[in-house]
C-alpha cells in the first residue's frame, strides 16, 4: 500500500530547527521523540546508512517533497581530482542536505525518509540519519494473528538491509584504511586499470611465480578445505627501492578486479589516528578484511606499520582465535644495497620467518643486463611515434651496458629525463643546445640516444652520491 503523505512535515521542520537553537545532545533522540509523536500511525525507522545514496546509483527513487517546507542545504566545491586531465574542469558543486524529506519508492514499496544532518554530542560526532515512515497496518490486521508481523516493518527493515549490504561492497573502488576510518578510492581503481603485465620488466618466472600464488590461492578454497589447511596466505615483497613492487602490487590489484567474481583489494596506509592507538586501527583493519574476506589486504612498506608497539597485537590478529580465511596479506619493504637476497631487511623474524604469517618472499633486485635491455626496448616501443626520440635498433643494448647498477626508477628517470630535455631544447629559444652529432654518433645512437646517454651520465654522480651519504 502507498505510503500516506506526511501531513505534519512542517512539525517535525520546527522541531529539528528548534532544537539546533538550543543545547544540542543527540539529534536522533529528539528527532525520533518528534516523529512518534506527530505521526503516531507510521512505523518508524531509523539509520545512518545513507539511502539516498542509494537511490541515486539506481536501486531506488528518491525524490525531494518541499511542499511542507523548504529543504536545508548548503553547496559543497569538489575540486576536479585531476585538473591535467581537463583544464577547464575546475571542479563541480554538490549540495549538502541538512534536512529534507524525500517521497522514496523501492522495488514496488513507497515510504518517506527524512535526512537530518545531527549531532552526536556525546562522542563529538556529526551524525546524518535517515528516518523512514510508512503507514501501519490496520488494527484488525494486527490484531488478527498474534505472530503478526506488519509488512511495512518488514519493507523497511529489507530495504535498510539491502541498502546497507550495497554500501559495504566496492564499484569500482578499492577501500584504503587512513587515520583511523575506511574509505572508498575510485581515482586509484581507475589508475591501476591503465597496468598490464606486459609493461612490467621483470623476470619471467618471478612474474608467472607470483600470478600463479595470487591467482592459485584465491582458486583453490576448496583444495584447502580438503587439506584441512586454513585458507589464508601472506608474500612479503622486498628489495631495493624503484624495482617494481608497488607496480606489482597495483598489477595485482587489476588482475583482481577482472575475475568473473572480482576480489576486493584493502589498502593500508597508516595506523596513525586521532583518540585511539594503532591497537584500535589494527582491530579495524582485520574486522575489515574479515568482512570483504576472499580479499587482497595490502600493506605497503610493513616495516614502518608493524613496528615494536603493535607487532604482538598483529600477531594476535594474524595467528589468533578469529577466522581469517580468503585473506591474502602483501607486505612490501625495502632493504639496501648491501641486504643478502635471502634476507628481509628491516622485518623482525617473526614477520618474515614464521610460517603461516607471509610464506613466500619475493626479492626485487636492480635489473639484470637481460632485463634492462627488455626495459630499454619497452621504451623504444613506446616512443615508435616520437619522431624526435627516434632511437637506432643498437640503442636499447648500448643504453642497458651502461646502466648496471641502475633500479627501474633511475632507468625510468633517464627516459624521462631525456624526454624533458629534448622539449626544452624544441620550445625555448634561449635554452643552448647540445653541440651538433657527428654522423658517425647520430648513426650509432641518435640525437635523442645522445641526450640519453648524458642523462645515464648525470644519474651515475647522483647514485653514487646516494651511496656515500648512506
Amino acid at each position: 500500500m502507498p505510503a500516506a503523505k506526511v501531513q505534519n512535515a512542517r512539525a517535525i521542520f520546527e522541531a529539528y530547527t528548534s532544537h539546533n537553537s538550543g543545547h544540542r545532545i543527540h539529534t536522533d533522540t529528539n528527532i525520533q521523540i518528534a516523529l512518534h509523536e506527530h505521526y503516531p500511525s507510521h512505523n518508524i525507522s531509523s539509520t545512518t546508512t545513507d539511502l539516498i545514496k542509494f537511490a541515486h546509483a539506481g536501486n531506488a527513487s528518491a525524490i525531494p517533497d518541499t511542499t511542507k517546507h523548504q529543504t536545508l542545504q548548503s553547496l559543497a566545491f569538489e575540486p576536479a581530482a585531476r585538473r591535467l586531465n581537463d583544464s577547464k574542469n575546475a571542479g563541480k558543486l554538490k549540495s549538502v542536505v541538512s534536512f529534507g524529506l524525500y517521497d522514496y519508492a523501492w522495488q514496488e514499496h513507497d515510504f518517506q525518509v527524512f535526512v537530518v544532518d545531527g549531532q552526536n554530542s556525546l562522542h563529538s560526532m556529526c551524525d546524518c540519519r535517515y528516518y523512514i515512515l510508512a503507514p501501519k497496518a490496520s488494527a484488525d490486521a494486527e490484531n488478527h494473528d498474534e505472530d503478526f508481523k506488519d509488512s511495512s516493518i518488514e519493507a523497511m527493515e529489507a530495504l535498510v538491509l539491502e541498502a546497507s549490504a550495497w554500501a559495504q561492497q566496492t564499484h569500482e573502488e578499492f577501500w584504503i584504511y587512513d587515520q583511523g576510518r575506511w574509505t572508498k578510492d575510485a581515482e586509484l581503481y581507475s589508475l591501476v586499470q591503465d597496468i598490464n603485465w606486459d609493461d612490467l620488466i621483470l623476470q619471467e618466472k618471478t612474474k608467472q611465480a607470483i600470478l600463479r600464488d595470487v591467482t592459485g590461492f584465491f582458486d583453490a578454497r576448496d583444495t584447502y578445505r580438503e587439506l584441512g589447511t586454513p585458507w589464508k596466505r601472506g608474500l612479503i615483497f622486498h628489495g631495493l627501492p624503484g624495482n617494481g613492487k608497488t607496480s606489482t602490487a597495483k598489477a595485482l590489484m587489476k588482475s583482481l578486479t577482472s575475475r568473473p567474481e572480482p576480489v576486493p583489494t584493502l589498502v593500508v596506509k597508516t595506523l596513525s589516528q586521532r583518540g585511539f592507538g594503532p591497537q584500535m586501527s589494527l582491530r579495524q583493519i582485520f574486522a575489515k578484511a574479515r568482512q570483504a574476506a576472499p580479499c587482497l589486504l595490502l600493506f605497503e612498506d610493513i616495516d614502518s606499520l608493524v613496528t615494536e608497539e603493535v607487532r604482538s597485537y598483529f600477531f594476535n590478529e594474524v595467528d589468533g582465535l578469529e577466522d581469517n580465511g580468503g585473506i591474502l596479506m602483501v607486505g612490501s619493504t625495502n632493504s639496501s644495497t648491501d641486504t643478502p637476497r635471502a634476507q628481509v631487511e628491516n622485518l623482525h623474524p617473526g614477520l618474515s620467518k614464521r610460517p603461516s604469517r607471509f610464506d613466500r618472499k619475493y626479492h626485487f633486485d636492480n635489473p639484470s643486463l637481460e632485463e634492462r635491455t627488455r626495459y630499454c626496448e619497452y621504451w623504444k616501443r613506446k616512443l615508435s611515434n616520437k619522431p624526435a626520440a627516434e632511437m637506432p635498433d643498437r640503442l636499447p643494448p648500448y643504453i642497458a651496458s651502461i646502466t648496471e647498477g641502475f633500479s627501474f626508477a633511475y632507468m625510468k628517470e633517464a627516459y624521462v629525463g631525456s624526454l624533458l630535455t629534448l622539449a626544452r631544447q624544441s620550445g625555448d629559444s634561449e635554452i643552448p643546445s647540445l653541440p651538433e652529432p657527428s654522423d658517425e654518433q647520430v648513426q650509432t645512437k641518435g640525437r635523442f640516444g645522445i641526450i640519453l646517454e648524458q642523462q645515464v651520465a648525470s644519474l651515475r654522480e647522483d647514485i653514487g652520491e646516494a651511496a656515500t651519504h648512506q
